[in-house]
Order: C-alpha cells, then sequence, then structure tokens
C-alpha cells in the first residue's frame, strides 16, 4: 500500500498506488503540455492531437484500437485541458499488459494519415459548433477570455474555427515529436498492481525517449481589469459567469479555499442556491467553480435566468459576494462544508480512476502527494479565520469579471 516512484531508463517518471483489495486498475499517460503552451496560430492543436491519437498507428488501425480496449471490457478515454494532455484507462487488473501495449502503441506509433488528419479536423469542427451552440457551456469560454483577454489561459482548448481550418499536418506531427517525449511526460497507476511489475513492462515497451531538455512552460502574468461584458444572441435565457482572479495551483490555502466555495455555491444549503434559487425563483441552475493553474487562477459564479432578471440577478450575487467578504462564514457554515467536503473525497477515492488522476495530477505538477488520511487532516486543520480571511482577500463584488451571454445589449447591465 502506498505510493511507489521509479524513473525509466528512458528517463520517463513512473507512480503508482496499491490497492490490493480492488479488481481493477487505472492507468494514465499524461503529458505536460496543454492549450495554454500553443502559438497563437496554432490554438486548438493539442487537442486535435489527442484525437490523432486514436486514429491509428503503425501495428493497429482506428477501429483495432478501439476493438482492442472494449475486446477487454475496458474504460478509455483521452482529455486536454489548459496545462495538460492524457491518454486513459481502467480495466480489470489481469488485462493491465493490454493497456500498457495499447497506450504506447498510441503514444509512440501514432501516423497522422493525411486522410485521418482531414477527417478529424471535421469532427473538431462540429465539436466547437456543439460546444458554442450549447450557451451554458459557451459562456465559461467566454468568462475566461473576458478574464484573460490577452493571456494563453483566456484560449478554448479546442481552438477557433480559423486556428483547427488552418494547422496543416507539417505542423500537428512537428508539435507531436517535440512535446511527446519521456521529459514531459508522466505514467500513473492505481490498483491492484504490481509496481515492479508494471516498472518492467514500461521499460519493454516501446516509449520516446529524452533527448533534450523540455522547453520550459511560457509563464507570463495574467493581467486583469474589473469589466463587463455582454455578448448578445439569441436564446430563451441569459446565462451568467462573474469572477475573479484567485489561487493557483498548490497553494497552502487550497484547503480553506474549498470550504469557502462550497459556502458559497457548492450545493444545494449553499448561499448562492438559497438566495437565487429558493429565496427569489430567478434561476434553475446557479453554482460557484474555480480552476488552478500552475501561475494563476479563478473563481467564479454562473446563473441562468430570465433576460428580464439578469441585471437583478448580478446584482444579488454580488450582494452575497459583498456579505462573504465583509462578514466570512460562519462556525456552522465551517462544519458543513468541512464534513461535505471530506465525505466527497471519501466516496471519490472508492474509484481508481479518481485516485488515478489525483496521483498523476500531482505528479505532472510537481506538487504533494498525498493520501486520503493526510487530505481529510488538511481539511479539519483548516480555521475560522483562515477562510474569512481568504474571504475578504478573493470575494471582492467590485472586483469581477462579468460575462453575460443571451438576448441583451450593451449596457444592459448595471456597471
Amino acid at each position: 500500500m502506498g505510493f511507489q516512484e521509479s524513473t525509466l531508463s528512458n528517463g520517463l517518471e513512473v507512480v503508482t498506488e496499491r490497492l490490493p483489495n480492488v479488481r481493477s486498475v487505472a492507468i494514465g499517460f499524461w503529458v505536460d503540455y496543454g492549450s495554454r503552451d500553443e502559438i497563437p496560430e496554432m490554438s486548438g492543436s493539442a487537442h486535435f492531437i489527442e484525437h490523432l491519437l486514436f486514429k491509428g498507428t503503425k501495428a493497429r488501425s482506428a477501429q483495432e484500437i478501439s476493438e482492442a480496449f472494449e475486446s477487454l471490457g475496458a474504460e478509455f478515454n483521452a482529455f486536454t485541458t489548459k496545462e495538460q494532455t492524457g491518454y486513459h484507462a481502467r480495466l480489470l487488473d489481469q488485462h493491465m499488459p493490454e493497456a500498457i501495449s495499447l497506450l504506447s502503441d498510441m503514444i509512440e506509433g501514432s501516423v497522422m494519415k493525411s486522410e485521418d488528419i482531414e477527417a478529424e479536423r471535421s469532427v473538431i469542427l462540429e465539436e466547437i459548433r456543439g460546444h458554442e451552440d450549447a450557451p451554458d457551456d459557451h459562456v465559461h469560454d467566454l468568462f475566461l477570455e473576458n478574464l484573460w483577454s490577452d493571456h494563453p489561459l483566456g484560449r478554448p482548448v479546442a481552438g477557433t474555427y480559423g486556428t483547427v481550418g488552418d494547422v496543416s499536418r507539417e505542423q500537428l506531427v512537428e508539435l507531436y515529436k517535440r512535446v511527446y517525449r519521456a521529459d514531459r511526460m508522466v505514467i500513473a497507476a492505481t490498483g491492484n498492481l504490481d509496481h515492479d511489475d508494471l516498472v518492467a513492462r514500461l521499460e519493454s515497451a516501446k516509449l520516446p525517449v529524452v533527448e533534450t531538455s523540455a522547453d520550459p512552460r511560457n509563464i507570463q502574468e495574467a493581467g486583469f481589469q474589473p469589466h463587463t461584458k455582454v455578448i448578445r444572441r439569441d436564446s430563451e435565457q441569459s446565462h451568467i459567469v462573474m469572477g475573479a482572479p484567485a489561487l493557483k495551483a498548490h497553494d497552502p490555502e487550497r484547503f480553506a479555499f474549498l470550504i469557502l466555495d462550497c459556502a458559497l455555491g457548492g450545493g444545494m444549503s449553499s448561499r448562492l442556491f438559497q438566495e437565487i434559487r429558493e429565496k427569489n425563483s430567478m434561476a434553475y441552475s446557479v453554482f460557484s467553480h474555480y480552476s488552478m493553474y500552475s501561475d494563476a487562477g479563478y473563481h467564479a459564479v454562473y446563473a441562468g435566468t430570465n433576460p428580464a432578471r439578469a441585471n437583478e440577478a448580478v446584482k444579488r450575487i454580488k450582494d452575497e459576494l459583498g456579505k462573504i467578504s465583509t462578514n466570512g462564514i460562519t462556525a456552522e457554515e465551517l462544519q458543513r462544508c468541512r464534513e461535505h467536503m471530506k465525505g466527497q473525497m471519501v466516496l471519490s477515492f472508492e474509484s481508481t480512476g479518481h485516485r488515478m488522476f489525483r496521483l498523476g495530477r500531482a505528479k505532472i505538477t510537481k506538487g504533494e502527494m498525498l493520501t486520503l488520511d493526510e487530505l481529510i487532516e488538511k481539511m479539519d486543520s483548516v480555521s475560522l479565520e483562515q477562510v474569512n480571511a481568504l474571504a475578504a482577500r478573493i470575494y471582492s463584488p467590485e472586483d469581477l469579471a462579468i460575462t453575460v451571454l443571451g438576448p441583451l445589449d450593451e449596457g444592459a447591465i448595471d456597471e
């Protein structure tokens, strides 16, 4: 039991957590490259490559890859975020060797045929269209663009019609060869596995080697200026996202932030849910959320409401932010949110997939790898004074980027 780490002969790092009382294994290949690392003209390229790695290798066609995973009864997928790309599978422990073979082949052996690129280009453009046809999803991309207008973190992960439409095979192949190397990769696995056996199998797999040091991430300050942006669109609701910069990844105050976010808008007993939905019937969906990156982070509130009540909703959300910023949360809210967060942690740790994601993210971002008991201890150590000091610092209702998507004109939301 516990975490074990090794470095393969090619320089690739491996981290595992053995769980002998389950019958599954979750394994993920993590690449430290995401949408923020792209040049603007190639926005969406990391996501494009993620799609292409399922389209065939020197050894297997796209259909053979899918059939092989499904014949193992595996759950398999991939993701691209602002800072990482990943490929993962969860399956019976006895099938781990096959999963290693399949994932290794995808990572190392992609051929990226011209016809596959053109076919997948059309698929991704449809993905972008579908996303933009869902205003409650699309508004979050517009908010980040509004929050960090000239920063790479403000760009959409999937790219734009122009960048996805224009990127060439040569550009994608060059990026794939430059990025998919051991010095940018981590392999994480959890479940009923033997660390030494996994390492031996990975040593035998064909994986990229370290040739030169990886290019460092382009870190630039994410500037912020409070303002309101209304984007007119015919729809039944106005979709509102409002927020501001907050904590970056691995900030020591992040556990206090989890409790604070829970109290503000993390559930049905939260302040926003009670005020906006239950008491005033202004929205069906209202919640708070956050993201933390290597050098920046944000907090935000979302609400979807009748356009005639959009300005009122913005005012009421500002009021709640003002109250929590000025007065903090109560001891009762602290205890309720602490227990809620601990309960969510315990339940999520019953999934080998979730544990693998936590492990892989911690390893590739050079953060702490904490056990469940250590996480609970961190939550228990948060004080009311810590939470309220943080609320006063980041929840100012005057310092907000506000984005509204709906049938409203500029000026419909009071500054």
